[in-house]
């Protein structure tokens, strides 16, 4: 007989949040289903071309409000092409069913057992019918009359540890891999208002402390993991669970590190010692907001500004680096609010107490308290373009600021912070160094510079930028954009564009400035040549480069003695091509890279002439 193909794809695109570390969700389904029904072949994709060529018997799609639009591009395009019944599971669909497309049949909360019974159904059918999906709890369906039909909640499973550990052979998850996730429980007893775990899994329940150390044991010996990421919203809220789990880790004599999320009012001496038990070296925690206001409507009282500052010192006290996030844009925060987050995170990470602050603007998700807030006002509605909620700038829900009052704030404010670490933020690094920072912010240096009534923190920042002005004017060469790390002889390989600035010691009449790049092979470039500009300025030197090894750009310093400038000139080299070594030569260096720049040089009298070789700092 042949079996039933059932064909699973999770709607992420190309999310690397999401396909760094694939979702364990449908993973659970495919290893809780199938012992239970091996006439039915789970399998799980990536891309909807190569699901819809398998020739599935049904398929099931997962997504998340910010990728809803594309599972309805998914569901249109399988719906044109099979005639396969589709179930549509998920978050978003759980909390809003009224956005369930016609003809598709959405499971509802925990998916195990729905997608089970579901599967039993179309074996004994060949199909589903509008009487029978009626018997069925934790399913939404559009009848024939037009009607949204919601089945009863269906009982939840427990224990949990019934699940089987997800299949991650079947997300693609093969391989030595050095870091990867588990779940030990589902859902929170705690009742954050912009937060839609709770109302999706409806009760906290957990896997018991054996089941997480067999399944922290399986990964160590299946895919030799280095590391464990926790990733459930509240790991540490049963106690004695946790002591549990703290034991047998030691035990079994686990040589893993572990990483995971706490909570302020759950921190204290013992649990730090618990953690550091179990090797974690690292945490995050949600702060959300140091305003006890803000923090007090965020998190429905449960927490203190007080806590999350007793956390960050306990944490420390431990040797445990903290990460936390940070909720902005909610209605009720003001201005003075915002600023006083701010400041709190600016302290603590000038005293090195935090390592990565992870903020965002608020997102009003489906089921949350501010969903309802954000259709007051118009801003989201069941039929919405989903895609809008991939950026917060389309969400404005604050009612004390407008949007440009508010990019304002944080644009200072994230500013100062990154003078003090270039990468405290959890997100892609912006800024190269230091000094790309006071360049390209100049105007609001200058602005903090000119108040009258500067406070501790705005003075810190002038009195850092004045540091740069001065250090700027004696700096023979600062690299900004568009340069990759020095090699071990001090060269640097540069992309198609990079900038720099010039001291203005250095502009003197008779000076030239030199730069020497090398190409280790011309064929590395399209039709065997390279174009290669170099301006300072509005002066520009061009060089077509047809063969390997050393070459030299030469500028005369003097034509820019007419530039009132006291401090710097702006420098930049353009290259026409760029290549990537592992593509060409099967090299582990995935950089894309252009020309690798071996000097800069001051000349006098002649290009050929050198007699001070400029070093090439990162700021």
């Amino acid at each position: 007989m042949e079996k039933i193909k059932f064909a699973f794809i999770l709607a992420t695109g190309n999310d690397i949040r999401e396909t760094y570390f694939k979702p364990l969700g449908l993973g659970y389904i495919k290893s809780y289903v199938s012992p239970s029904l091996p006439s039915v072949e789970i399998k799980i994709f990536e891309d909807i071309e190569k699901l819809i060529k398998s020739s599935p018997h049904l398929v099931g799609i997962s997504a998340s409000t910010e990728n809803f639009s594309l599972a309805l591009k998914y569901i249109e395009e399988i719906k044109k092409r099979t005639n396969c019944p589709i179930i549509l599971g998920g978050v978003h669909i759980s909390l809003l069913p009224e956005s369930l497309p016609e003809n598709v049949i959405g499971c509802i909360g925990e998916g195990e057992e729905t997608v089970k019974e579901l599967l039993e159904l179309f074996l004994k059918d060949n199909s589903f019918h509008e009487n029978k999906l009626g018997t069925v709890k934790g399913i939404a369906f559009w009848n024939s009359k037009g009607e949204l039909i919601r089945t009863p909640i269906r009982d939840l499973i427990r224990p949990l540890d019934k699940i089987p550990f997800p299949d991650r052979r079947a997300l693609g998850i093969s391989g030595y891999v050095e870091n990867l996730y588990i779940f030990t429980s589902r859902g929170c007893p705690y009742k954050c208002k912009f937060c839609v775990s709770r109302i999706h899994w409806n009760i906290y329940r957990e896997f018991s402390a054996q089941y997480v150390i067999s399944e922290m044991e399986f990964l160590i010996k299946t895919y030799g993991v280095k590391k464990i990421t926790i990733f459930d919203d509240l790991f540490i809220v049963n106690r004695k669970r946790l002591r549990e789990i703290a034991d047998l880790f030691v035990s079994k004599g686990l040589n893993i590190d572990v990483f995971c999320a706490v909570r302020a009012n759950l921190v204290d001496d013992e649990l730090c010692e618990l953690l550091k038990k179990m090797h974690v070296n690292q945490v995050t925690f949600g702060a959300e907001s140091f305003s006890e206001p803000v923090l007090k409507s965020l998190k429905d009282g449960s927490v203190t500004v007080e806590q999350n500052q007793n956390t960050i010192n306990l944490l420390n006290k431990h040797g445990i680096s903290v990460n936390c996030s940070i909720i902005f844009n909610s209605p009720e925060q003001s201005r003075d609010d915002i600023i006083t987050t701010w400041k709190a995170l600016f302290h603590n990470l000038k005293d090195k107490k935090l390592n990565k602050i992870g903020w965002g603007m608020l997102r009003p998700y489906p089921g949350s308290y501010y969903w309802d807030l954000a259709r007051e006002k118009n801003l989201v509605s069941v039929d919405m373009n989903w895609d809008k909620f991939k950026d917060f700038s389309n969400f404005h829900m604050n009612d004390h600021l407008s949007p440009v009052e508010l990019n304002e704030v944080m644009d200072e404010w994230d500013t100062k912070c990154n003078v003090l670490s270039l990468t405290y933020r959890d997100a892609p690094q912006v800024y190269s160094s230091k000094a790309q920072i006071f360049i390209k912010k100049e105007m609001l240096f200058k602005k903090i510079q000119a108040r009258a009534d500067k406070d501790e923190i705005d003075q810190y920042i002038s009195d850092e930028y004045e540091r740069f002005l001065l250090s700027s004017k004696q700096h023979k060469i600062i690299l900004l954009d568009g340069w990759y790390e020095p090699e071990a002889d001090g060269y640097c390989w540069i992309r198609k564009n990079a900038t720099f600035l010039i001291g203005s010691s250095i502009i003197k009449e008779g000076n030239f400035l030199n730069v020497e790049f090398y190409i280790p092979d011309i064929t590395n470039y399209r039709n065997n040549s390279i174009e290669i500009k170099f301006r300072i300025e509005n002066e520009e030197r061009c060089k077509l480069i047809e063969s390997g090894g050393f070459h030299r750009l030469s500028v005369p310093l003097s034509l820019f003695l007419h530039i009132a400038r006291s401090d710097y000139l702006n420098g930049e080299i353009t290259t026409s091509e760029e290549f990537l070594p592992s593509a060409l030569s099967g090299s582990p260096d995935t950089r894309l890279l252009s020309i690798l720049i071996t000097k800069f040089e001051i000349a006098q009298g002649s290009p050929d002439n050198p007699n001070n070789l400029i070093h090439l700092p990162r700021e």
